[in-house]
């Protein structure tokens, strides 16, 4: 660590109601760190989205959590090509109760879990996916799982 990093650090823990000093040192502790190294997850930020500020379609940009309120329209989202996404996670959670469905669709007929997408119908519920360079695919999915040879065996099991 240089030392302007240990004085922003000394400033930090020696005031921690000073939540300026504090900022200012994890910004440059990131900093330091250089840029994030390859084949780490990307895709940190959070958009929430309603009728008044987007449209019935969406594009993920850099969001990893797309909250959505359905409630006065139906809306797509669409997922980048996965053929630039290795890597990438993409949370989707519909908010509202409303019949409004939320589709969640990949670009250029990327699959979305296995199928040509996802949709969202009831209040709260969400769908994790994962991006493998082909396509979109949710990691809690015991077939997918399984095909790649992940999923193990039961441990117990009964002799007959």
């Amino acid at each position: 660590m240089d030392d302007d990093l240990r004085r922003l650090e000394r400033a930090a823990l020696s005031s921690p109601d000073d939540m300026e000093s504090f900022l200012r040192w994890k910004a440059a502790l990131r900093r330091s760190r250089g840029p994030e190294p390859a084949g780490r997850l990307t895709g940190m930020g959070c958009v929430t989205l309603t009728a008044d500020n987007a449209t019935n379609v969406y594009s993920v940009a850099d969001e990893a959590v797309v909250l959505v309120d359905a409630s006065r329209m139906s809306m797509a989202i669409l997922l980048p090509r996965a053929s630039e996404s290795r890597g990438r996670f993409v949370i989707v959670k519909k908010l509202d109760g409303s019949v409004n469905p939320v589709s969640v669709i990949g670009l250029d007929g990327d699959l979305v879990a296995d199928t040509h997408g996802v949709v969202l119908a009831r209040q709260f519920e969400s769908r994790e996916l994962v991006c493998d360079g082909v396509s979109w695919w949710d990691p809690t999915s015991q077939a997918r799982l399984a095909g790649l040879g992940l999923v193990t065996p039961p441990v117990f099991q009964l002799e007959e």
